[in-house]
């Protein structure tokens, strides 16, 4: 019997999901760069979604891509619009090529500087499922979503 491969993906704040049909940014709402969900943080904190090693940090603080084993990049962007902010208001706590772990502190993050300016919601998507030959399928209990491998 064949089993899809499953990678669950937790939720790498505290607070509600919305649908990404939801953005006022048609980057995430017609998932150009990938698909998932979003999330409207409760908190300062953005920690690690999954296992993994830090792929990409932004210059500006504002985003971060998690490598999983199995291939997935996870993309976690803080709020809309904020690489405009250029950093103002974030502070990295692990850096590229770093190892992490699910629940790990990635970013911390000014509520005030940031929601004055732009709003937080804050999409959390795999940008490489056409490569892994995935597609992102709902939640079970404490996750965010899970990833299924075609």
């Amino acid at each position: 019997m064949f089993f899809k491969k499953r990678v669950a993906v937790y939720n790498p704040f505290e607070g509600k999901t919305v649908s990404l049909d939801s953005l006022p940014d048609p980057v995430f709402s017609q998932r150009m760069m990938g698909d998932g969900v979003a999330v409207v943080p409760d908190n300062n904190q953005c920690r690690s979604p999954v296992d993994g090693a830090v792929a990409t940090v932004f210059p500006t603080k504002h985003a971060i891509v998690i490598r999983t084993k199995e291939g997935l990049e996870v993309l976690i962007h803080i709020g809309l619009d904020t690489v405009q902010l250029q950093g103002e208001g974030f502070e990295l706590h692990v850096k590229a090529g770093q190892q992490v772990t699910k629940g790990q502190l990635l970013i911390t993050f000014d509520r005030e500087t940031i929601g004055e300016q732009k709003p937080l919601l804050s999409p959390v998507i795999v940008t490489n499922l056409a490569e892994i030959n995935g597609k992102v399928e709902p939640a079970k209990e404490s996750e965010l979503y899970r990833v299924v491998f075609k």
